[in-house]
């Protein structure tokens, strides 16, 4: 319900009172895709990560008798947020620059949720970067520069120069596992009923 005007109420009056059908949208492709998650994973999840927000403090959350510390992670972590996320608010997941002990680099991507983490380059989504890290999200936006273009030639560059060698792509039933079946295989052609 978080923008049930344009998530819910749009598509209720144009497709069910209405009687149009929905224009197609590639995005709206990936809404098809369920969880498949079990009840009981999924109420964890939602409680304890989202309602409770337990994995941002040391030890909030023990999976398989290890308490997760996510300060303990010194990775370089790359954070995306995408300004009209309706889903993840970006100057929510930007309280995630605290968590990680590494060196972090955070960007905004243009656009909501999909759009904006999917943005190819060439697409009309921009982004803001700034390498500083203010402890406010408003901070950090108003040292940020603007850029036009996608945020994954940005990601790119960083992960490049993380890039210790390359190694080739696998070759799919090369190695210990076999080909199980042919692309997209049977998850991507399951139908779930709306």
């Amino acid at each position: 319900m978080l923008r049930a005007n344009d998530l819910i109420w749009s598509f209720v009056v144009s497709n069910y009172l209405l009687g149009k059908e929905q224009i197609p949208v590639d995005l709206l492709f990936w809404n098809s895709d369920p969880t498949r998650m079990p009840a009981a994973m999924h109420s964890f999840y939602l409680r304890r990560m989202y309602r409770q927000n337990l994995l941002a403090k040391p030890g909030g959350i023990t999976l398989a008798d290890a308490p997760i510390d996510l300060s303990k992670i010194r990775t370089p972590t790359f954070i995306l947020a995408t300004r009209e996320d309706h889903i993840a608010p970006w100057k929510s997941t930007y309280a995630a620059t605290r968590l990680y002990s590494g060196p972090i680099k955070f960007v905004l991507g243009d656009a909501g949720h999909m759009a904006g983490v999917i943005s190819p380059p060439g697409s009309k989504y921009g982004h803001w970067a700034n390498d500083n890290l203010p402890l406010s999200p408003d901070e950090w936006f108003a040292g940020a520069t603007s850029h036009q273009g996608s945020w994954w030639p940005v990601w790119d560059e960083w992960v490049t120069q993380l890039d210790s060698g390359r190694v080739p792509a696998r070759e799919p039933g090369g190695g210990k596992l076999t080909i199980i079946e042919d692309a997209p295989g049977s998850y991507g052609r399951v139908r779930w009923a709306a």
